[in-house]
């Protein structure tokens, strides 16, 4: 008995040094370049929020709060008790719980997914008894689950896989979806659960989900460190357990960080930092890239298939990003990693980006880097590979937080389904005349781009008219196949003729879809103003500053000058940085000399071609005017404006970010 007494206390001993309490501080910098000072000195980020007053807010275990407060840098403790914290968290109803999955029937066609036992997580059993589920309700869509191996401690890691023939291997394009490569981030495998009841329970009476199942063979491995996911259920049971690492034992310490364990060996030692060589760390990258049994699973998966673009899911920050994040600078491929994640953030309004563009801070030895240009390139080329961390409130979200959560992930998961094949938008529609007068015959020429790795075949173009001031002629057009990544006009013209009753400055709705196999793949919806417009301002000084007021702050930033690098019309056009990107913390303004009578005038309108490369969420343009000369200003919504976000941005606001 002696002796099982000694081992009892040790056990729960060693786990209670395990389980440190975590706090949430606020570090205040004097700038971002601050993030490299803090980690010079021993601590290793795993998240961060920044914000632009030059603070970042962080989770610190005990360790790692202990090592700040040698720092010299001022904090502030926003929880001190973590677990106490989640544990006074408002938890949902019954009640309020189905009215969730109420709304979720009726919005999204999902009926299967629903809370689980660990703060409104799944658990482990309850993941694997979903997918056992799944397979139950719809066999000839989904495959049983496969273990691709096992773990450190011996648990297998799932996988399945959802086509319309799920157990045979056919030639379609294949895309990959991962989730818990970090054990306390449970909502990147809840959203990954809830979309894969929405592809199975939609695709009966959804064309777009039906054609990717039938076209794509998607495959899910929503928990690829099982170990630490359960040791976080043994330890909380309530939820809110924050181990993150997989459960080897170093001797001393536990675990070893699965998305800092990736090679190749130049990525997992990259000098730029981005992972700690301490055991004991929460971002640890053990003794050598892929020393660990999970990280090797996802490596030699990888290898038997030909993976053409994989989303790894975390949580949190409301980011999407891409590779790199072991180099301080883009991949060869950064404008298609810029155009995917423009698209995909459209449906959520995440901020994309490198981790450097992003976190501010690099990560080596993680699973993108070597998804994109490791060894599995011998295997399958490049795989387009990005990382959503999803939310902001943490790494668990409250159980309100859960569903919506899921909800916004399925349209960008969506997306990237169709970009592993081909996806065809138009991006030009090229009409025959520059105005659009009653009883003109207007001839388009569209131009439409496959933004998609694969070729994009049978593609057809359709034109419909949704007023009356419009009467199509010729309606369709098609292309037997565009190449991936590439463009093409169309040959045979579209057509519509104006009403010759169209009122002068009355509206032309015209809706223009890309189909392939008489599904649509996207569709644009365009204005038309019926009528010549009479021109009152036009800028063809080529010069900014002969009509414009111009002025920066701080003075030394940057400002508003002529660009012949790009423009619609030559000579040049106008740029708010002219040397480079713009500068951080400053704000340019152009503004008109001399006010715009309008006097007598209706419906005025303001156009001007563009284009921006702004971070996303976070910096903006605007464009205003006043009626008040300039006391106050309106700013005016277009047709590439969002609403502002209300972290830097001013909140609702209709603004331009982002990339076009």
């Amino acid at each position: 008995m002696k002796n099982i007494f000694i081992l009892l206390f040790l056990l729960i001993f060693a786990q209670t040094l395990s389980a440190q309490n975590y706090k949430q501080v606020q570090i205040y910098l004097n700038s971002s370049s601050d993030i490299e000072k803090l980690l010079n000195s021993g601590l290793e980020f795993d998240h961060l929020n920044f914000s632009r007053d030059n603070s970042i807010i962080v989770f610190l275990n005990d360790n790692e709060f202990g090592l700040l407060q040698t720092t010299g840098f001022r904090y502030e403790i926003l929880i001190d008790d973590w677990y106490g914290y989640y544990s006074k968290i408002p938890k949902l109803t019954d009640e309020q719980k189905s009215a969730f999955i109420n709304q979720s029937k009726t919005e999204m066609n999902v009926g299967g997914f629903g809370f689980g036992s660990m703060g409104g997580f799944y658990t482990l059993a309850e993941v694997v008894a979903e997918l056992d589920s799944m397979k139950s309700l719809f066999p000839n869509l989904i495959t049983s689950k496969v273990s691709i191996g096992n773990t450190i401690e011996g648990k297998p890691t799932y996988m399945v896989k959802i086509s319309d023939n799920p157990g045979v291997d056919e030639n379609e394009p294949e895309v990959l979806y991962t989730a818990l490569h970090h054990a306390r981030e449970p909502e990147s495998m809840m959203q990954m659960i809830y979309f894969m009841y929405y592809l199975l329970e939609n695709y009966n009476t959804d064309p777009a989900v039906q054609y990717l199942v039938n076209n794509r063979e998607l495959y899910f491995i929503p928990v690829v460190n099982p170990d630490g996911y359960e040791y976080n259920r043994s330890t909380y049971p309530s939820g809110g357990g924050m181990w993150r690492k997989n459960r080897r034992n170093n001797g001393g310490s536990y675990g070893v960080d699965l998305n800092r364990n990736y090679g190749p060996y130049s990525y997992w030692n990259a000098p730029n930092g981005g992972s700690s060589t301490t055991p004991s760390s929460d971002t640890y990258r053990g003794t050598a890239p892929f020393s660990e049994p999970e990280t090797n699973n996802i490596k030699n998966f990888l290898a038997s298939r030909k993976i053409k673009n994989a989303l790894n899911y975390h949580t949190y920050g409301n980011y999407l990003i891409y590779p790199y994040g072991a180099l301080d600078h883009e991949t060869p491929d950064s404008l298609t990693f810029r155009e995917y994640a423009s698209d995909m953030t459209f449906y959520n309004n995440y901020t994309y980006g490198t981790d450097l563009q992003t976190v501010n801070y690099s990560t080596r030895g993680n699973s993108d880097d070597y998804f994109y240009d490791g060894d599995t390139v011998l295997n399958s080329g490049k795989i387009f590979t990005m990382t959503p961390e999803v939310g902001t409130t943490g790494f668990w979200p409250s159980q309100s937080e859960i569903f919506p959560l899921a909800i916004e992930n399925v349209f960008p998961n969506l997306y990237y389904a169709w970009i592993a094949g081909g996806y065809v938008e138009m991006i030009n529609p090229n009409f025959s005349k520059q105005y659009f007068m009653p009883g003109d015959n207007i001839i388009m020429y569209p131009t439409f781009r496959n933004k998609g790795l694969s070729t994009a075949a049978n593609v057809t173009i359709e034109l419909t008219s949704l007023n009356t001031n419009a009467t199509i002629s010729v309606s369709n057009a098609s292309f037997d196949s565009i190449s991936a990544r590439h463009t093409s006009t169309v040959l045979s013209p579209l057509s519509f003729t104006i009403s010759s009753n169209a009122q002068a400055e009355s509206q032309i709705q015209l809706l223009i879809k890309a189909n392939t196999n008489g599904v649509t793949m996207s569709e644009d919806t365009l204005f038309l103003i019926v009528g010549k417009p009479e021109y009152i301002f036009a800028d063809t000084t080529n010069n900014p500053n002969n009509l414009w007021t111009i002025i920066g702050t701080p003075a030394s930033a940057p400002k508003w000058a002529i660009t012949t690098a790009t423009y619609n019309s030559p000579p040049n056009s106008y740029t708010d940085s002219p040397s480079g990107n713009y500068a951080a913390s400053s704000t340019i303004t152009m503004t008109l000399t001399n006010a715009i009578n309008l006097t007598g005038y209706s419906n005025p309108r303001l156009s001007f071609y563009t284009k921006f490369d702004i971070e996303n969420n976070w910096d903006y343009g605007q464009v205003e005017i006043s009626t008040n000369n300039g006391a106050t200003w309106i700013p005016l919504h277009g047709q590439y404006t969002n609403p502002g976000t209300g972290s830097f941005q001013p909140n609702g606001e209709p603004l331009y970010d982002g990339l076009r």
